[in-house]
């Protein structure tokens, strides 16, 4: 019974050195009856108590290592301590320094990224300017090109099985179906002079009169007799331009159309 007391009172002393929410946690020996389940209950309290300060020991050493540091409290000389404990101090104000150090390179090379992605924006805002441009150019080749490709004129084209089956407004859209225009009087007399022969009325692109914007030009071809070698024009005096210069629009005629 007295060695029981003995490790009681030694348990009880080790308690009150340990943390408060430690010693909440523990159940009461000392409340226990059975002095067996006392014993039982001291050793295991004891047994927990060492592991746990295993643990604080461990963990206290793992960091000393992580911060190349001696762990001063596991030093036999209590004189050394309090040097040991400053020379930690320097350590760590030594790493804390690089640790800065550290962290102004990276802003720098941060920065220095930056940078690098601005100047990859500025140049790829030139490149789609190149870009751009060059789309251009090739639009304009392009229309150049079917420019070139489109015949100087057609004559009597139809808008629809008949010979004579547009009104005005749908010759000026027959013609831009085909990349052209309505022929102006001024163009189609140029090529009557060089010896085309269209043989139908068609229309024209002038107006009728500045006033009147519902009326507008037809014009027909005769062909001449020294350019083509006809002795007569299509079934009548040869040479020159038929003329009406006060059609209806909404007569239907055919369409004479010119490249634009």
């Amino acid at each position: 019974m007295r060695v029981r007391s003995l490790l009681g009172i030694a348990t009880l002393l080790l308690l009150l050195h340990q943390p408060m929410w430690l010693q909440a946690a523990e159940t009461n020996c000392m409340q226990l009856t059975d002095p067996s389940q006392a014993d039982e209950c001291f050793s295991n309290m004891r047994r927990k108590w060492q592991e746990a300060d295993a643990q604080r020991r461990a963990e206290a050493k793992r960091r000393a290592a992580a911060n190349n540091q001696t762990n001063c409290m596991e030093l036999s000389d209590g004189n050394q301590v309090p040097g040991c404990l400053w020379n930690n101090i320097q350590k760590l104000r030594e790493e804390n320094k690089r640790l800065r150090a550290d962290v102004t390179g990276l802003r720098v090379e941060n920065q220095s990224l930056q940078n690098e992605v601005t100047n990859l924006s500025r140049g790829d805002g030139h490149l789609r300017n190149d870009v751009k441009q060059l789309t251009q150019k090739i639009n304009t080749v392009q229309a150049t090109t079917d420019k070139l490709n489109t015949p100087a004129i057609r004559v009597c084209q139809r808008c629809g099985p008949k010979k004579y089956s547009c009104t005005r407004q749908e010759a000026a859209q027959k013609c831009d179906s085909m990349g052209m225009r309505l022929c102006t009087l001024g163009e189609l007399g140029a090529y009557a002079e060089a010896g085309l022969m269209s043989c139908c009325w068609g229309w024209l692109g002038d107006p009728s009169s500045p006033f009147n914007r519902k009326r507008g030009v037809v014009a027909f071809i005769m062909g001449s007799s020294t350019t083509t070698g006809h002795s007569r024009g299509c079934d009548g005096d040869p040479g020159g331009l038929r003329i009406d210069y006060n059609r209806d629009h909404a007569n239907k005629v055919a369409a004479h159309c010119c490249r634009k």
